[in-house]
């Protein structure tokens, strides 16, 4: 197994190293395709807010198809985690071009949770009194 590969300190998407990208048609077909985070696992990711939104991010998750996402996390170990300050870069520069954040939720991709500048301040506030 290798460790998943990254360009620059963060992951690549799956489909810059071989992996499908599913069609219209596959992903409105049940069971067939699932989301993959380029940061896994979960647990890693639950320390902070800001890593839980870095992590969830719309961005960050692809659809694979089932079988491959399956290949995928037998193929490779996680991605070495960014440093907390190339994720916090990483989601201001999302916030900046797209004016929101958009955070996918764990059980419930199809309605995510909206963050404005208003809602990350708090936020990276934490992030400030840490470093």
């Amino acid at each position: 197994m290798g460790r998943y590969p990254t360009k620059l300190g963060y992951a690549v998407s799956p489909y810059e190293i071989g992996y499908t990208v599913p069609s219209s048609a596959q992903i409105e077909r049940r069971g067939l395709v699932n989301v993959h985070h380029k940061y896994f696992y979960r647990r890693s990711y639950e320390t902070t807010a800001w890593r839980q939104v870095f992590r969830n991010l719309s961005s960050n998750m692809y659809p694979l198809l089932v079988d491959e996402h399956q290949e995928l996390h037998e193929e490779y170990d996680p991605p070495k985690m960014p440093s907390d300050t190339l994720m916090i870069d990483y989601i201001e520069s999302e916030l900046a071009t797209n004016g929101l954040l958009i955070v996918q939720r764990r059980k419930d991709i199809i309605n995510p949770r909206i963050i404005t500048h208003e809602q990350w301040k708090p936020i990276r506030e934490q992030f400030d009194r840490v470093v």
